[in-house]
């Protein structure tokens, strides 16, 4: 019997960095991603380190994708949730269920911010070159998009991760092709992942008729192909589904676009803590803000306009006004106060057309400058998001691990809304590992 050579291990560690080394040399555009992408889930944690030092379950992180992932196996990959699927969390539930019980939050917050930044990372591709020529102006929407204000509802949580995938779905309406076979064939299966991960590729399915008209490709025709194969499977679930829409109490046009604007552009002049107090939310900012806000959506409107072509610039407020109108017919009536998860993709289209926008003339130009610098002195204000209650396992998860009883009882976070009972998981110890 031969004896294992000497060095064995680290010859093998040598020969897998020099595979990375031929695959993406230093210098080269992958190399420059990559390092992008590791950077990006860094600052993306950075911004509450707690989600992963003091990692805990938000909501439906406990009481619907823990507990269903548990008791149902890879057969819940396939249930609907409030009114559709949810493929790319419960498939992150599933993966958390294989593994030990107590690891199960930090597993989704740390999966929840891989899924974050690889969704806004497409943003670095030279596909996007047509709209941002240049890899800083890239690399500035990909930050900007990890830094968006008013996302405190949507960071590192599992429930939430669906509107990152919805930005990911904008984001690919702004590409170009792939060049390769097996591009294509990815870009493919990523999109019906993504429209099948909540119902935002629903909203922005009309959409992606922008990219085949750009593009004129068979490619962006068969996208757009998937797109709507996968949202009319959520149109489906949703139809046989017991919740539906209430756009029975949307408010007046100039109201809904008054609240609209000062939920999505607001956080970006006044910061999100500021936007965010609930005499604001409830009573309207006062005059002195309001002036600010609309200066700022004029600016806005010109660059917007000023700076695209007209279908870009009709693309981009489209996508806000879309997604802030489902919002609005989704809440009913506590539609005046667009939590934060309805502004996230209406704020991602602002950012980027900001960004890309080319105005010819000068001062269009100096306004977005303007605009824009006074957005990054505000930012540092929204940049930490305030930690969440500690989960506390207790003797819940000695109860499931060690299979004290047949059913175990595990308190979550409080709820928000004082008054309202505490978030609870039950879980049959004899499912959970």
């Amino acid at each position: 019997m031969e004896e294992p050579e000497a060095g064995g291990t680290g010859r093998r560690v040598a020969e897998t960095v020099a595979l990375w080394r031929d695959w993406v040399p230093p210098g080269s555009p992958q190399r420059r991603t990559a390092v992008a992408v590791a950077l990006g889930v860094g600052l993306y944690l950075l911004r509450r380190p707690s989600a992963i030092s003091s990692a805990s379950l938000w909501a439906e992180d406990g009481t619907i994708f823990l507990s269903q992932s548990l008791e149902r196996g890879w057969r819940a990959v396939n249930d609907s949730y409030a009114g559709y699927l949810h493929i790319s969390p419960r498939l992150l539930a599933m993966v958390a269920s294989w593994l030990p019980f107590r690891w199960t939050p930090v597993v989704y917050a740390l999966g929840s911010a891989v899924i974050t930044v690889a969704c806004c990372s497409l943003v670095l591709s030279r596909r996007s070159s047509w709209l941002l020529p240049t890899w800083v102006s890239r690399i500035a929407v990909f930050v900007g998009l990890i830094c968006l204000p008013r996302v405190a509802e949507l960071h590192a949580t599992l429930t939430n991760v669906i509107w990152w995938c919805g930005i990911g779905l904008l984001l690919t309406i702004l590409l170009d092709d792939p060049s390769t076979t097996v591009g294509k064939v990815s870009e493919a299966a990523a999109v019906a992942l993504l429209v099948l991960s909540g119902a935002n590729g629903v909203v922005l399915a009309p959409f992606v008729v922008f990219r085949w008209w750009r593009t004129r490709s068979i490619h962006s025709l068969v996208i757009a192909a998937v797109w709507w194969a996968a949202a009319g499977i959520q149109g489906w679930v949703l139809i046989h589904a017991e919740r539906s829409l209430d756009g029975g109490d949307l408010p007046w046009p100039v109201t809904l676009v008054r609240w609209s604007v000062e939920r999505t552009l607001g956080p970006f002049v006044l910061s999100g803590p500021y936007v965010d107090r609930p005499a604001n939310l409830l009573a309207g900012f006062p005059l002195a803000a309001q002036v600010l806000i609309v200066i700022a959506g004029l600016i806005a409107a010109v660059v917007l306009i000023g700076g695209h072509r007209p279908s870009t610039s009709i693309l981009l407020v489209g996508v806000a006004a879309a997604s802030c109108l489902a919002g609005f017919m989704s809440l009913g009536p506590a539609a005046p106060l667009l939590p934060e998860r309805y502004t996230a993709i209406p704020a991602a289209a602002l950012l980027i057309g900001l960004i890309s926008a080319r105005p010819s003339r000068r001062i269009i130009a100096a306004s977005k400058c303007v605009l824009l610098v006074w957005i990054v002195v505000a930012r540092p204000l929204d940049f930490p998001i305030t930690p969440r209650p500690v989960l506390k396992w207790g003797p819940g998860a000695d109860c499931v691990e060690r299979r004290i009883e047949d059913r175990c009882v595990i308190p979550l976070n409080p709820p928000v809304d004082p008054g309202v009972a505490p978030w609870q998981v039950v879980v049959d110890s004899d499912v959970a590992r």
